[in-house]
């Protein structure tokens, strides 16, 4: 796993865990599991340009709901598939 991606993840499980205490937010953040579930399924599976478009909805949703933290969770995510999808057009064009 290259360092940009390890770091992402850090800086992904900091945020969940200072997002995921007892409040309303926490509530609403249930909402979004299976959709998250979805992002991981089709990053395991290489399907980078997919993940995105999933994060994308989740996004919309998030910003629609003024849910802050599912706000910051995509935006990282988007950040980070987009820098992967950069990454494997390099690889390939090369």
């Amino acid at each position: 796993m290259p360092v940009k991606n390890i770091h992402a993840l850090c800086v992904l499980t900091i945020l969940f865990l200072f997002f995921s205490t007892n409040s309303p937010a926490q509530i609403k953040n249930t909402n979004y599991t299976i959709q998250w579930k979805k992002v991981e399924d089709l990053v395991n599976k290489g399907l980078t340009k997919s993940a995105l478009e999933e994060v994308s909805k989740i996004y919309e949703a998030a910003k629609k709901s003024k849910n802050d933290p599912q706000i910051i969770r995509a935006l990282i995510y988007q950040v980070n598939l987009k820098q992967n999808i950069e990454e494997e057009q390099k690889l390939f064009h090369h």
